[in-house]
């Protein structure tokens, strides 16, 4: 491995996650994402636990969605893509209204400040669809302070993680041609394996609702207690 001080003194982007890195989605107890798909699939007819939902954390919503259903329709089913489409319509409405109890994680914003003080580019990805990402983005405040050079979503680049669309995406709007001074955080396996599609430095946050082992077999090439801990990398 690269001398690690070489490697962060390089950096010129970094990619964060938003639920369970950078914001803080346990509403009730629960992480909001869970919470909702287990609710939308209850009123769709189909039961789920909330440890069914958790292992496709960081994927894109209806990609989510269609894995949970596989369990519970063939997926050559013609109805097959017509419930998932429900459901996820269900699991929006939801979302939406959960957006307004959202907060940062702590320790994000001065995560941010410290980054851009280096000249290092800020950008927030999601599996959320753009509508939501752009409401969280507004609520967090983050854009008004001047935080983020880019916010993208699955949707948006057409594939969701682990594909390195949002990555690569970022990195052809930023002028960035070396994808070894991109460092990805986030705090899914998905999230590291983004990352490392992308040929990027990886960061795994345990601030999320996906167990420290299996964060870890992604082999990401730093674990962190939370973003407030980054700073400390570059010291």
């Amino acid at each position: 491995m690269e001398d690690e001080d070489r490697v962060l003194s390089s950096l010129e982007f970094v990619l964060f996650d938003l639920a369970g890195t950078t914001v803080d989605d346990r509403a009730g107890g629960a992480p909001l994402v869970a919470a909702a798909m287990v609710e939308s699939f209850a009123e769709a007819g189909h039961m789920l636990g909330l440890e069914d939902v958790l292992p496709y954390r960081g994927k894109m919503k209806i990609e989510m969605i269609r894995c949970l259903l596989a369990g519970k329709m063939k997926a050559d089913d013609r109805k097959f893509e017509e419930e998932a489409l429900r459901i996820h319509g269900l699991f929006l409405k939801r979302i939406l209204i959960g957006v307004e109890r959202l907060n940062e994680i702590e320790g994000t914003t001065e995560a941010f400040r410290f980054l851009k003080s280096r000249g290092i580019h800020i950008g927030v990805g999601s599996g959320f669809p753009a509508e939501i990402v752009e409401r969280v983005i507004f609520r967090m405040g983050w854009m008004e302070q001047g935080l983020l050079d880019y916010v993208g979503s699955g949707d948006q680049v057409g594939a969701g993680r682990p594909d390195p669309g949002m990555i690569q995406h970022a990195m052809q709007l930023l002028g960035i041609r070396d994808p070894r001074r991109v460092l990805k955080v986030g705090d899914t396996a998905a999230d590291v394996k983004e990352g490392k599609n992308a040929g990027a430095w990886t960061v795994a946050v345990l601030t999320g609702s996906q167990p420290e082992d299996l964060l870890r077999a992604a082999e990401p090439d730093f674990v962190l207690a939370s973003v407030a801990a980054l700073p400390g990398l570059f010291r």
